[in-house]
């Protein structure tokens, strides 16, 4: 009985591994990993990925908005000027888009 136990808990446990994770979702969750570790280019590329899947995705839109204000404030930190300004404008743009929906 314990082994027959033990059998279908392990196959209960390889079907939910086995339905893996949406494409949006995993693009969103590569994003927020690349975020936590400081790479902020590859994050907001995985964050386009997510949103060219699902474009009313408010939270990967935010997170979005987030990484590019982390950049900029990386590039301009770096006396990257210009570059850090076209993120904050991109940004803000994605805010103010987030914030008329709401």
């Amino acid at each position: 009985m314990r082994r027959t136990r033990w059998l279908l808990a392990t196959l209960l446990l390889c079907a939910c591994v086995h339905r893996g994770v949406t494409p949006i979702r995993s693009h969103f969750n590569k994003a927020v990993y690349l975020y936590s570790r400081g790479e902020l280019e590859a994050a907001i590329s995985e964050y386009r990925l997510a949103l060219d899947e699902e474009p009313d995705d408010y939270r990967a839109s935010f997170n979005l908005a987030e990484a590019q204000e982390a950049l900029a404030d990386r590039l301009e930190r770096g006396s990257n000027a210009e570059a850090a300004e076209a993120l904050r404008a991109q940004a803000e743009a994605r805010y103010r888009a987030l914030l008329a929906v709401r």
